[in-house]
């Protein structure tokens, strides 16, 4: 019956024993829960429930883990994936913003002075908003040579800020 159900459900032939055993261990789990409450197929509702859960669930793992070679993906015209683009990498960009995001607000705070905080400003504005010298000049009304000097001090105080925290050498361009 429980195959039967599977296979009505569209399960792969491959993968109908792996959500077979699924169905039993979740039946086995929950049983204990179940109320009939005197309604006549009630069981065969509930347990066709349980089997319609995992067989999803064995359709949706199967395309989750899609296997192919790479000789197949190349020969179609597929590229391999840039691992920078996972969220492995999305959620390391984003660490990093907030890491570095934290050490301008520690320059920032440090600088007791309006042109110390002018050059965190210049960092700022380069690094997190990506403007071109010429835009922090005029929104700054620095001299773009001024603009040049400020950034590269203060990015060498933001580059020793950062490997104090993580002990790490980071690079950055700009």
């Amino acid at each position: 019956m429980v195959r039967r159900f599977l296979r009505r459900f569209k399960v792969p032939r491959d993968d109908i024993d792996d959500a077979a055993q699924d169905v039993w261990k979740d039946v086995a789990k929950t049983l204990a829960e179940f109320k009939h409450n005197g309604r006549p197929r009630c069981l065969r509702t509930w347990f066709s429930r349980v089997v319609h859960s995992k067989a999803v669930d064995q359709i949706r793992r199967r395309m989750r883990h899609r296997t192919e070679s790479l000789e197949q993906r190349v020969e179609s015209g597929s590229q391999p994936v840039d691992a920078r683009s996972g969220p492995e990498a999305a959620y390391e960009r984003k660490w990093v913003l907030e890491l570095v995001n934290h050490c301008l607000d520690e320059l920032q705070k440090e600088s007791a002075c309006h042109d110390s905080q002018l050059s965190v400003a210049v960092l700022r504005l380069r690094l997190i908003e990506a403007r071109s010298v010429s835009q922090v000049a005029a929104t700054l009304d620095l001299d773009p040579n001024r603009v040049n000097e400020r950034f590269s001090r203060q990015k060498q105080k933001l580059l020793d800020k950062l490997k104090a925290y993580t002990g790490e050498d980071f690079r950055i361009d700009g």
